[in-house]
Parts: C-alpha cells; sequence; structure tokens
C-alpha cells in the first residue's frame, strides 16, 4: 500500500495492517475458511496446500480440484 490508499487505511482502518500476511502460505496457515473472490494463476494448487480442517467459500468457480473436496468443505456461490 502506498500513497493515498495507505493514509486512509492507516487513518480509518487501522487495523488491517495487522491482518494482512505476506504471504498465501502463511495466510493459510491461520486461516479456518479460505474465500476465493478471484482467479489467479495457481488457484488449481489451493486444494492441494489447504489442510484437512479448512473450507472454501468460492465465489468465482474455481474449478473440479476446489469442488472435489467435496459439501462439507466447499460451497461454491454466485456462479
Amino acid at each position: 500500500l502506498r500513497g493515498a490508499n495507505r493514509a486512509f487505511i492507516e487513518q480509518h482502518l487501522p487495523h488491517l495492517l495487522e491482518l494482512l500476511r505476506g504471504s498465501l502460505d502463511e495466510a493459510l496457515a491461520e486461516a479456518d475458511t479460505v474465500i476465493v473472490t478471484k482467479r489467479w494463476p495457481g488457484l488449481e494448487d489451493l486444494a492441494r496446500r489447504l489442510q484437512s480442517h479448512q473450507r472454501v467459500v468460492d465465489l468465482v468457480g474455481g474449478g473440479d480440484e476446489l469442488e472435489a473436496l467435496g459439501s462439507e468443505r466447499y460451497a461454491g456461490i454466485g456462479w
């Protein structure tokens, strides 16, 4: 974050910077639920990176690998 965006965050959402992580692996290590809001290169590998207790809410249609997690761990909505 830089410039006006950073200033806005620091003024109105100062706790947000504490919640951000430097990598996907760092974020996944602390997550119970993963919400997929955008397709990105490597999305197809997400299912393999998840721990057995983690659930996925998929808002973009992330693919067969995510759907294969089953209804207990995967919810695809809005697509």
